[in-house]
Order: C-alpha cells, then sequence, then structure tokens
C-alpha cells in the first residue's frame, strides 16, 4: 500500500455531490460506455501525495527520489503538525461559474480558466477550482504544496522551482479514450464547460476538517480497497500508518 493526503474523500458537502452527480450525468448521456463514472465517496482532491519506500533512513519521499534525485526521509509527524495548525487553511475553493468572455487575473497553465474549469485529461475527466477570496485568486492552494517540502514532501507538479499548481483537481471517472474521436472530446469538453459556466459559482471549505489521509493499493482510492483516516486524527495513527510502506 502507499499513502496520499486528499480533500473531500467519503461524503461530500450537499452542493458539491450535486453537482459532481450532474456533471457524470452529462458525461454518461455523451459518452455512454466510454466513460466510467467513479462512486461518489471515491471522488477526491489531491493536495500533496506523500508516496514513498521505507528504509532504514527512514520513509523516503518517492517523488523526490524520482525527479531530484534525493534521497531524504519524510517528516510526516512535522507535516501532519503543521497542516493542523497553519494559518493557510481553511481556503475557499471556487468551482464553476467562470465565464469564457470574462477576464480574470489569473491563468491555469497559462490558459483561461474557462477551458480548464473541466478537462479529458489522458483517460480521465477532471474538473478543476481555484481558490478565491472576495473575487481574488491568491496562490494559497500553491504555496501550500510548496510548504510541504520543509518535510520532505515534494508534490508531483513541482518539477523546478519555477512550477506552480495553485489547481484543485476532482477526477471524476475514467474514459476508454480508444471509443472517443477528437471532435467527440472537443464537444463533451465543451458542453460541461458551458454548463459549469453558466452554474452559480460553487464556494467549497477547503480545510484540516475535509483533509484525509488514505492508505490505498488503487491510485483512483475505491472506498473497498482504501483506508481513511481524517487528519485531525491521524497523529493517533502515526506508527500504523508507516507501516504500510513497503520496504525498499
Amino acid at each position: 500500500m502507499n499513502l496520499t493526503l486528499v480533500a473531500f474523500y467519503g461524503p461530500k458537502p450537499r452542493p458539491l455531490a450535486d453537482l459532481i452527480s450532474a456533471i457524470q450525468t452529462e458525461l454518461s448521456s455523451q459518452l455512454g460506455d466510454a466513460f466510467t463514472p467513479y462512486a461518489l465517496d471515491q471522488i477526491h482532491a489531491t493536495l500533496v501525495g506523500l508516496e514513498g519506500y521505507r528504509t532504514e533512513a527512514g520513509i523516503l519521499n518517492s517523488n523526490l527520489l524520482a525527479m531530484v534525485g534525493a534521497a531524504r526521509p519524510m517528516d510526516l509527524e512535522g507535516l501532519f503538525h503543521f497542516l493542523l495548525k497553519t494559518p493557510i487553511l481553511p481556503l475557499n475553493i471556487r468551482i464553476g461559474g467562470f465565464r469564457r468572455s470574462e477576464a480574470y487575473p489569473f491563468t491555469s497553465r497559462g490558459q483561461h480558466p474557462y477551458a480548464r474549469s473541466f478537462v479529458l485529461h489522458r483517460r480521465e475527466a477532471v474538473v478543476i477550482g481555484w481558490p478565491s477570496t472576495k473575487e481574488k485568486y491568491p496562490m494559497s492552494l500553491d504555496h501550500l504544496r510548496r510548504c510541504c517540502m520543509a518535510y520532505n514532501v515534494l508534490h508531483k507538479y513541482h518539477q523546478g522551482a519555477s512550477a506552480v499548481d495553485n489547481d484543485l483537481f476532482l477526477v471524476l471517472g475514467r474514459l476508454t479514450r480508444d471509443c472517443i474521436s477528437p471532435e467527440e472530446c472537443a464537444a463533451v469538453e465543451y458542453s460541461v464547460r458551458e454548463l459549469l459556466s453558466f452554474h452559480q459559482p460553487l464556494d467549497v471549505t477547503f480545510g484540516a476538517a475535509t483533509l484525509s489521509v488514505v492508505a490505498y493499493e488503487d491510485r483512483s482510492l475505491p472506498t473497498q480497497l482504501s483506508r481513511a483516516y481524517p487528519l485531525t486524527g491521524v497523529l493517533d495513527k502515526l506508527e500504523f500508518l508507516t507501516g504500510v510502506y513497503e520496504q525498499n
């Protein structure tokens, strides 16, 4: 097994659950069997992955090893203490309501937020939201992920000093891409972006109370193969959690 740190795993706030269900229904209507929706409880937003290997020197972070070549043990206890006390949390995350005709003071990977609000990414259908405060869009989620490096936990999209990831991803299901033409992909993306665009902006709270450490076998986190531990009580489970890592 391995570990990851996610938000909104399990039961969702009703407005978020309703929006997810509406988008999944639209995708199923347009794509049929080429789209396999995830169960509502397994849908989540990853803050940062905690994947690693147990060694005599400690638990080494997989991303640090793969991307930087650094064999540094993660300080999971320190990270969890930090997340429980940091003034960065809670964050307000805005999903939907981004009109393609309007200008916004930010981009996501160089693109307008309308274009990034929903994407068919490889074999996944992904909804994206961003931190929002009084119509401002701070880089607080990217900053929070960068803070994790103080505990030797490297976010997988921070592959260089200039890399930025202020996106909150929600993967809604899997795609059979061989069954979908490029034209169909473009039409589906347009349809769901329009649905989100004209939806009332959905603001959800991303904070310690919504975060869980999940021990998983399958990266999509199906509930029957995963065990979730709320961040608010995870320090009591630290010895067990560190024991799930594979010995290297």
